[in-house]
């Protein structure tokens, strides 16, 4: 709570000092009310000179033009908002280390037919294209089955946009079902969904020009409704091959269930660790290459000199399940393909295409281990030995975008080195690498899709719970086992080739082995939830401490003969009934100790002046 506060403080000073434009009523109103502040208001006061003089109820500011909305409000307006001028939209919760993104997002919600924002400059000449940054908001676009706006269901851009940690649904448009994008335009995607969305082409997003960057976000549920031929979620009108190099990429993001092929790779494109799965088609590839013929001048006779310069890239990516077409080429094309997993169709055998190199062909694999049908994020991962290489989509708890996470399955003699996916990228030579995955974490040796599998080097953990007399303690296994999966019981004979763990007994999830055995009540693990399980002999009151290994599905593979298990400490600390109710403590503390922390921190504050 402390640190809440302290964060909170320096969050209002940090406002302060940029004379921050907040709004304080969620009605859509425009100068008729002097005792609030709409967003309607606070976008009129940024697009009139520098943003500083007062509008309806909204107060001067400076030329720092930032709006902030309330976390967890609902702002309805009943006509677009046109932003002419520069402005950052955000929440008030942006910047608070102990939020989660997305979490408490405002909304920004269409009434009637008509998309969200217009941004356009003001039509003088010379006008300034307009910067805009919209953090931590989300945007509902009008729903239902009639087009919010013909360009643009969500946003129509003509000026220099920045989405992060947003939003933007129900967008509907002939072009562009969540964003358009115009000719002067640019888009920078981060962190961002854009989801359920429908168009006739770019149902997710339109681009006249590759003038685009996507990194870290999910596009999902998407819909083209185009009786004239194929749809993409994502989709590039037009490009020049003498553009000569990528300007616009795709990267560490997640393209699942469209109904519409994912994306078109033409000149100044690049799509690189990206998961494309489970969509009505997959990649279209058209993206001729640059080829400038210089011939030397009179009277040299040297033969004239032709460069080939490669425009698009495709790299370090799943593309698997697209309806029987996850890559499609179009005459001319050759773009370059590296460490491509693909179920069918991406490895052109003819040798008229651009070059394929490395690529993983998942034909005859079992792609996702669990159920398929069930595509809103909670879906369950089989456990193993089941066949799959991705778990399937899920919402994780802590993450703004789902994803499909890879999987590896422990068998005895099994390696990283015949694995499919995991390490099995490469920082390609063609302009989109390894980036860091679609959760920010860096890649270590590059697995192939939008997540890097993190595997735990066995270092100990540790967890607990305070519990009453008569409580049964349950204690969520996720923090340790990471982004691997407990081992199943009855797979740990398999796996360790023992019909019993070493101390004896019977096997448990997880294939737990006991360096301190609890001594005053039982624990039981459960492989499917996660879930670690302790039920009290007695009413004693105290503390039972045991420690004990347990084996997952990415610990196994650990280079360290010693590092193929986890070591895990766990405290209980059972009491009487006081009224108070029983909290899980993290990082192995337990409350009693949590509160003794607290006072010497209190102590050490108040003998120190407040300094650290």
């Amino acid at each position: 709570m402390f640190k809440r506060l302290m964060s909170l403080g320096l969050l209002c000073l940090a406002f302060d000092a940029h004379a921050t434009v907040y709004v304080t009523t969620t009605a859509d109103e425009s100068g008729t009310n002097p005792s609030g502040c709409s967003l309607r208001e606070a976008v009129a006061m940024m697009n009139s000179g520098d943003g500083t003089q007062p509008f309806g109820g909204c107060v001067s500011a400076d030329a720092s033009k930032v709006i902030v909305l309330k976390a967890n409000s609902i702002y309805p307006i009943n006509s677009q908002l046109q932003l002419n001028s520069t402005v950052t939209i955000q929440s008030s919760t942006t910047g608070d280390f102990n939020v989660t993104d997305g979490t408490e997002n405002p909304i920004i919600q269409a009434i009637g037919k008509h998309r969200i924002f217009s941004i356009n400059p003001n039509g003088t000449a010379n006008s300034p294209i307009p910067v805009v940054a919209i953090t931590n908001v989300n945007l509902n676009g009008c729903g239902g089955s009639v087009v919010c706006d013909t360009n643009g269901g969500v946003i129509f851009n003509k000026g220099s946009l920045s989405l992060t940690a947003v939003r933007a649904y129900n967008g509907i448009a002939k072009l562009g079902g969540a964003i358009y994008n115009e000719n002067t335009g640019k888009v920078v995607i981060t962190n961002t969904e854009l989801k359920d969305n429908t168009a006739e082409q770019g149902a997710a997003l339109y681009s006249i020009q590759p003038a685009f960057s996507v990194s870290r976000s999910l596009i999902r549920n998407n819909k083209t409704e185009n009786s004239s031929g194929v749809g993409f979620a994502i989709y590039t009108m037009t490009s020049d091959v003498n553009i000569g190099k990528v300007v616009a990429s795709i990267l560490g993001s997640t393209i699942y269930n469209n109904k519409a092929s994912a994306i078109n790779i033409v000149p100044g494109v690049g799509v690189g660790s990206v998961t494309i799965v489970g969509n009505l088609g997959g990649v279209t590839l058209n993206a001729p290459p640059m080829v400038v013929t210089t011939t030397p001048a009179p009277p040299s006779t040297t033969p004239p000199k032709v460069v080939t310069t490669f425009t698009s890239a495709f790299a370090n990516s799943i593309v698997g399940d697209n309806n029987g077409a996850d890559c499609t080429f179009v005459t001319g094309d050759k773009t370059p393909m590296e460490h491509i997993a693909y179920t069918n169709t991406c490895k052109d055998m003819s040798g008229l295409y651009g070059t394929f190199t490395d690529g993983k062909d998942l034909s005859g694999k079992t792609l996702i281990a669990g159920d398929t049908s069930v595509t809103d994020g909670s879906a369950v991962c089989s456990l193993p030995p089941a066949a799959g290489l991705l778990c399937p989509f899920h919402n994780y708890v802590g993450q703004f975008t789902g994803y499909l996470l890879p999987r590896l399955i422990p068998a005895p003699n099994a390696s990283l080195a015949n694995e499919l996916i995991v390490n099995q990228g490469n920082n390609s030579t063609t302009g989109v690498g390894c980036t860091a995955d679609q959760r920010g974490l860096s890649r270590v040796l590059c697995d192939i899709g939008a997540i890097e599998l993190v595997i735990p080097a066995g270092n100990a953990k540790d967890n607990g719970q305070d519990i009453f007399y008569g409580q049964t303690a349950q204690i969520d296994l996720s923090p340790v086992v990471g982004d691997g999966q407990l081992i199943p019981a009855a797979y740990c004979v398999t796996l360790y080739n023992s019909s019993t763990p070493p101390q004896g007994g019977t096997w448990l999830d997880g294939c737990v082995r006991y360096i301190v055995s609890p001594t005053k009540g039982v624990a039981s693990f459960d492989a499917a939830k996660n879930l670690l399980s302790y039920k009290p002999s007695s009413n004693f009151h105290g503390l039972d401490v045991f420690t004990y290994t347990i084996t997952t599905s990415t610990s196994f593979f650990s280079e360290g003969e010693s590092n193929k298990t986890i070591a895990v400490t766990t405290r209980i600390y059972q009491s009487p009934p006081t009224g108070i109710t029983s909290k899980t403590v993290g990082a192995g503390g337990i409350g009693v100790f949590a509160v003794i922390a607290l006072l010497g921190l209190a102590l050490r504050r108040r003998l120190t002046g407040g300094q650290s």
